[in-house]
């Protein structure tokens, strides 16, 4: 993209395309005028002497800034006031554009991601509707009533038919079959998965108190394992989620969360997206219609009349039918988030870094195992002194940061 630059001292030729590399080696430049004579001097085609730009008219080096502008696709960015110095002006459009096409490479990074995840776990569904095989009516009615069940248990109560169903007497069959020795084992058998194991006080503890029949206990204990084990197989299943909840708070983006994930799963199932306890109420409201489970009035203690046997079953089941589902989702791996990675957590990081860094201490950012093009992000999010392991390793680097 060369050009030839008319000014009052002759002519130069210029290639202005401002490709990573360059704006890498200008940007160290601490005064935005400095800046702008070390892209020219960088882009200029044969040795140009940065000394003759100091005698350049500032209308030729205008008519230049604008020229880059265009190039560079950052015009509409660029509206330096008249009378009055361009360079700091020319210097923020450009890192405007560039941060912005930061944002917009991690947002597609983020999208492609969580369309992954979304496909995994479409997977898993389309698994569990194979398992249940004839039964996907029962299932998806079941559903509708609030009742989620896992195959094993869709098998075990052994409905016919969906046409007769209804709350009560799904509550009565699951009442007569399942004993609490049936509710003991079902609880161990999720203690074996990774985002349950933890878990494992609680859970017996709440299992303990329905056996007592201290159900309002239960459910206290209960209501908040359903959304616990979500985020812990989000966190622990998939690496990126971990990461992505510090993400969310400094880029301000919505990624996969824990009630959009229930409700994708819940929507597979019985067709709309209704997560069964989490029906919201005003807190003014200090009593629940027909014992309705409310997650909102339980937790913040408003709820009077929420510990019922049904209550307790629907949720524990619930979460039984949730274990089924996570454990037939693909673990998703480091390689499949790597590139949201990279183009997230450094910029987030070193900006949060020097926000907390006291005036007097400088920040060194170790580049171990990093390629270059993620030292370029550091430096770009505000990182200027680099260090590296392997005198290999800063070799590849070295043409970015040499200055």
């Amino acid at each position: 993209m060369l050009t030839i630059w008319k000014t009052n001292l002759g002519e130069f030729t210029i290639d202005l395309w401002i490709d990573n590399t360059t704006y890498t080696k200008a940007n160290g430049e601490k005064k935005s005028k400095v800046f702008f004579f070390r892209l020219i001097e960088l882009l200029s085609v044969g040795n140009l002497d940065v000394g003759l730009l100091e005698k350049v008219k500032e209308a030729y080096l205008k008519e230049m800034s604008f020229a880059f502008a265009k190039a560079n696709g950052f015009s509409e960015l660029y509206n330096p006031k008249d009378g009055k110095p361009f360079y700091n002006s020319f210097r923020n459009a450009i890192r405007i554009k560039r941060d912005k096409e930061v944002e917009r490479k991690w947002q597609n990074a983020v999208e492609k991601w969580k369309d992954g995840f979304m496909q995994d776990l479409s997977t898993a569904m389309k698994k569990y509707e194979k398992v249940l095989e004839g039964n996907s009516q029962v299932a998806k009615k079941s559903a509708q009533l609030e009742w989620f069940f896992s195959p094993e248990v869709i098998f075990k109560l052994g409905f016919k038919s969906s046409k007769a169903l209804n709350s009560e007497n799904i509550f009565k069959r699951v009442s007569k079959i399942f004993s609490n020795t049936d509710i003991e084992r079902i609880s161990e058998s999720w203690l074996k998965d990774k985002y349950f194991s933890h878990r494992k006080k609680i859970i017996i503890s709440v299992i303990d108190a329905y056996l007592r029949n201290e159900l309002e206990l239960a459910i206290y204990g209960i209501i908040p394992q359903a959304e616990g084990v979500v985020w812990d197989f989000l966190v622990r299943v998939n690496p990126m989620e971990g990461e992505m909840e510090e993400l969310i708070k400094f880029q301000n983006k919505k990624f996969v969360t824990v009630e959009s994930v229930m409700r994708t799963i819940v929507s597979m199932v019985s067709g709309n997206d209704k997560i069964p306890f989490y029906k919201w109420v005003k807190f003014a409201e200090y009593e629940d219609d027909d014992h309705v489970l409310n997650r909102h009035t339980i937790e913040h203690g408003i709820s009077v009349s929420f510990g019922t046997k049904e209550n307790f079953l629907k949720l524990f089941f619930f979460l039984d039918f949730l274990h089924f589902v996570l454990s037939k989702t693909r673990n998703r791996t480091k390689r499949d988030f790597e590139e949201v990675r990279r183009m997230s957590s450094i910029t987030g990081n070193v900006k949060e870094i020097l926000e907390e860094l006291p005036e007097n201490v400088r920040l060194v950012a170790a580049a171990k195992t990093r390629t270059p093009e993620e030292v370029d992000e550091a430096i770009r999010a505000g990182v200027e002194i680099i260090g590296e392991n392997y005198v290999q390793e800063a070799e590849k680097a070295f043409p970015l940061v040499k200055e």
